[in-house]
């Protein structure tokens, strides 16, 4: 028989030490595999509850008439409308929506089809995807 190479590797794996050191090799394998996934759970949770108690971003807008101001603000995932402005600290924030074209906040609406304000540009709100204007869901057929 040729020599391949291996040293007496495949003779001293298939033996039974080399067996059961294999065995027990892959067995630890495992385990560490286990332990990441699964032992490590505790950070996860950690993060979760970080990330609900910091709540989401939003961007706000005053409707109090002596406020008026908008800007982003974090509210927590279940805080009912309106929320406390961070300006006047009054209960009269409510979600706004920033215009693509004159960059101004207004109030945001549930309609699937409403305008802006202050330039009356159009947009569409298509189910299941992201928010843009009528002429760019007309333009996504094939090309």
């Amino acid at each position: 028989m040729a020599n391949d190479g291996s040293g007496g590797f495949r003779e001293w794996i298939n033996s039974g030490a080399g067996r059961w050191v294999a065995g027990i090799g892959g067995l630890a394998l495992i385990g560490a595999a286990m332990w990441v996934l699964i032992g490590r759970g505790g950070d996860l949770d950690e993060k979760r509850a970080a990330i609900r108690a910091k709540g989401r971003k939003i961007i706000y807008i005053c409707t109090s008439r002596q406020c008026g101001s908008t800007g982003k603000m974090h509210v927590e995932f279940d805080e009912p409308y309106p929320a406390t402005c961070p300006k006047c600290q009054g209960k009269s924030s409510v979600p706004g929506f920033k215009c693509t074209q004159c960059r101004k906040v207004f109030v945001k609406t549930e309609s699937m089809v409403f305008r802006c304000p202050h330039c009356k540009k159009l947009y569409e709100r298509m189910p299941g995807s992201l928010l843009r204007p009528p002429e760019a869901a007309k333009s996504t057929g094939p090309r």
